[in-house]
């Protein structure tokens, strides 16, 4: 999957990576940043799950964004692929000023929303310059291809949502255990940029 063309009188939206940290819901650096990336005051911002139903976590990214006073923010749960394809979820990432996704294992967001009509929504979303944000397993989907952990010696890679075709993003990295992963995947696809994205990391 590739970046959606930029139309005529448009600049790309910011791409937003972030590790999450252990410790807290959503740090207050990170909200700030993204609430700032997707309008201040004036920020529509739709928040993205693919859990079955909503978890704590989710309802803690949206109350985080809430808190600054966006405009508005909607809380959305794409629990099935079937999902991706409601009009009224492609109608509110339509009319938002940024989309953010929620935590989560990066093949779920694979499985549940790759190739259907709602990824192809965000990615013309940020190509019409709104910000679109991730969080641990979510910003490594972020990226044209993503890293996935296993047992076996070989980095095994998985098509994200093709926000970038430049950077590949390894989540919840730990530098002991997967260094030799990630540098094999650059190794692979040298004109790719690598960042292990730890838990404690800022965007």
């Amino acid at each position: 999957m590739s970046p959606s063309p930029v139309p005529d009188g448009y600049v790309r939206g910011p791409i937003f990576y972030d590790g999450g940290a252990e410790d807290s819901v959503y740090n207050e650096y990170a909200r700030y940043a993204f609430w700032n990336l997707a309008g201040g005051y004036g920020s529509r911002i739709v928040v993205l799950t693919t859990n079955r139903g909503a978890t704590q976590a989710d309802y803690g990214y949206t109350a985080a964004f809430q808190s600054l006073e966006a405009a508005s923010v909607r809380l959305v749960v794409v629990s099935d692929r079937s999902s991706s394809f409601d009009q009224s979820v492609i109608h509110s990432i339509e009319h938002s000023t940024a989309v953010f996704l929620s935590g989560g294992h990066p093949l779920r967001w694979s499985t549940t929303i790759g190739g259907t009509p709602l990824a192809t929504a965000i990615r013309r979303a940020n190509a019409c310059g709104k910000a679109v944000g991730g969080v641990g397993g979510s910003a490594a989907f972020l990226g044209n291809h993503m890293l996935v952990y296993d047992d076996q010696p070989l980095p095994r890679m998985a098509p994200g949502l093709g926000l970038s075709n430049r950077i590949l993003v390894a989540a919840h990295f730990d530098a002991d255990r997967y260094t030799h992963l990630l540098k094999l995947a650059i190794a692979s696809n040298p004109y790719v940029l690598g960042i292990g994205l730890s838990d404690q990391a800022r965007s």
